[in-house]
């Protein structure tokens, strides 16, 4: 299984030469890659709006095994997303090109990339992350997100479950409500000028026990939550056809294979109605 992302910039010049996959931009990029058995950055050429451009392409070769690289994004993702929340912040930092992942059957990861574009005066992404901001600002921060979330979820007549790390689980009994209350919140997060949230839904039956909520459905919105990019709330056919009626635009994306999920589901963006 494997996944490919481009900056809407590039996508035209990725299209025109046919680097439509994984699999095609690695083997343009690195053809000896066989070869390899850890990280590598090289210094390439990418197509561009207006010409060709000088970058660089980071390879990530895992080979580990274990829980963690079942369930966690790779490296090359968070990096990607990392200076997307640069960007949004007015923090110089490398230009995103694109990233892609590929992961065997049971998805486990094997080889990821980001393709990056250096800009002057940019910020190393290590020196920033040791640059932690003062306790009083990160308690702030906390303050507004868990407010943000409270407000959200309450208002469309939901609740949050329980706090997964950097994540949250939510229980609506009314699905087009628990989008809309996803779009909020994810308006909310950037207003705040925090990463961005993504957020996945499914609705089904679940199984409450001591507080929590299990099954299926739950698991499924969780890995959906794991593929969605960025900014973005993606939800199954089962939450389109109850939100039916809703001030909500849906496009759909297509079935998806997600690890852990037999089948595959058909996907939807959702959006806030014009």
């Amino acid at each position: 299984m494997t996944r490919l992302f481009v900056n809407p910039k590039f996508e035209s010049a990725f299209a025109a030469l046919g680097w439509n996959s994984f699999e095609r931009v690695f083997v343009h990029f690195l053809p000896d890659y066989e070869r390899l058995t850890k990280m590598t950055v090289k210094r390439v050429q990418v197509p561009a709006p207006g010409g060709v451009i000088d970058a660089f392409f980071k390879l990530y070769h895992h080979q580990q095994s274990g829980w963690a690289f079942w369930f966690r994004p790779s490296k090359a993702r968070c990096e990607f997303e990392n200076y997307a929340v640069f960007e949004r912040l007015g923090i110089p930092s490398a230009e995103r090109i694109a990233w892609g992942e590929e992961r065997n059957f049971f998805g486990l990861l094997r080889r990821a990339f980001i393709l990056t574009r250096a800009v002057p005066q940019a910020t190393e992404l290590d020196k920033f992350m040791d640059t932690k901001p003062p306790p009083a600002q990160r308690h702030r921060l906390a303050r507004e997100l868990a407010g943000l979330v409270r407000r959200s979820s309450q208002g469309h007549g939901g609740q949050a479950v329980k706090w997964l790390g950097d994540g949250v689980m939510f229980f609506f009994p009314d699905p087009g409500q628990s989008v809309l209350a996803a779009l909020d919140m994810v308006a909310g997060v950037a207003a705040h000028a925090l990463p961005p949230a993504r957020v996945g839904i499914q609705a089904g039956p679940v199984v409450f026990q001591e507080g929590d909520y299990f099954g299926r459905t739950v698991n499924a919105a969780a890995r959906i939550a794991e593929y969605a990019r960025p900014g973005e709330v993606l939800v199954t056919q089962d939450v389109v056809d109850a939100a039916d009626g809703t001030s909500i635009t849906f496009t759909e994306i297509g079935a998806v294979e997600l690890k852990g999920i037999s089948g595959t589901l058909r996907l939807h963006t959702a959006r806030r109605g014009v």
